[in-house]
């Protein structure tokens, strides 16, 4: 999905993954965007401060 993106210019800015193995890939496939590897429903909530 983020080739896609990349290809249709748009700037991947983070990615969310649950498996070790399949971000250890995407990290080496997209070494650009910031990687949070766990449970999307684990991710902390946005804050506009």
């Amino acid at each position: 999905m983020s080739l896609r993106a990349k290809m249709a210019g748009i700037d991947v800015l983070l990615a969310v993954e649950n498996d070790k193995h399949a971000a250890a890939t995407y990290a080496s496939n997209h070494p650009e965007p910031q990687l949070f590897i766990d449970d999307i429903r684990n991710f902390p909530p946005y804050q506009n401060d």
